[in-house]
């Protein structure tokens, strides 16, 4: 369950906000059985209309009154005045508790709300993801790399619907053509400046390819394991199981060729959104 300390929380003060609410009339209920017993010495004391006033009506007719009272009518209206100051503390509490309960109502169906956004979005990503790999395995399973990676994957990414902003065709009007040369150019425009987000992708904190997710970019510079050219670097999809397609399958020898803090990784790009960015 989403949302888990936010309905908690909720929950908590719920019951205190309704323990509130019952003490408030608990407390009521003590003041008006006093305040009828007290009837007489309130009369005697010219309070006037004592049955129609409230708490507070009834303790500022009080105030200054004690000093004149008999012994009898002290004893009578001393309880009232006291069922009246627990009355009050009691919806100071109550008060505070309704602003605490709504304080909470809200970060829950914040919460609640922020949560059926990001799992839509998580959707909408994993299915661009899926979408890219599925063009990228049709095309290279069952094959050896033809050493022609970054034309495979440009045209992956413009035969897909969406893929961030690319897709639909689109991609050499995203990329400037000064990065289409080598491989290792995707990962340098997108590692400049603000072009990663601004295509509407973001690099994951991932340093070793085997732990890239399904569906993600991988681009890896020269002299990474599994690669041959001197200078191009690589460009893949991963397949989250091993496996990286770009006209053909290939591998990178292994997740123990990518120690903690490595170089070879350049970049593991997905989707804006996805777990991870870095």
């Amino acid at each position: 369950m989403d949302c888990v300390a936010e309905y908690q929380a909720l929950m908590r003060i719920s019951t205190l906000y309704a323990q509130a609410g019952r003490d408030v009339q608990d407390k009521q209920a003590e003041y008006e059985r006093l305040r009828t017993l007290s009837n007489e010495a309130l009369v005697a004391l010219g309070i006037a209309g004592a049955a129609a006033l409230g708490p507070a009506g009834m303790l500022a007719a009080l105030t200054g009154l004690a000093g004149g009272a008999t012994t009898a009518q002290l004893a009578s209206i001393g309880p009232l005045q006291g069922a009246i100051a627990e009355y009050t503390d009691a919806t100071k509490v109550l008060d505070e508790s309704k602003d605490a309960y709504l304080k909470a109502s809200k970060a829950y169906d914040d919460c609640v709300q922020r949560t059926n956004t990001e799992r839509a979005q998580a959707a909408d990503q994993k299915a661009q993801m899926d979408a890219l790999l599925q063009v990228a395995a049709d095309d290279s399973r069952g094959k050896a790399p033809d050493h022609n990676c970054y034309a495979h994957v440009a045209q992956y990414l413009k035969d897909v619907n969406r893929y961030g902003s690319f897709g639909g065709g689109r991609f050499d009007d995203l990329v400037p053509s000064g990065y289409w040369e080598y491989a290792h150019m995707f990962a340098d425009y997108l590692n400049a400046a603000d072009h990663c987000a601004s295509l509407g992708l973001q690099r994951l904190a991932v340093d070793n390819p085997y732990d890239a997710p399904a569906g993600a970019i991988v681009v890896v510079r020269a002299g990474t394991p599994g690669t041959a050219d001197p200078t191009a670097g690589d460009i893949a999809i991963a397949d989250g199981k091993g496996n990286f397609y770009n006209g053909g399958e290939m591998g990178y020898g292994g997740s123990g060729n990518f120690p903690a803090g490595n170089d070879y990784v350049l970049g593991v790009y997905v989707p804006v959104g996805v777990a991870g960015n870095k």
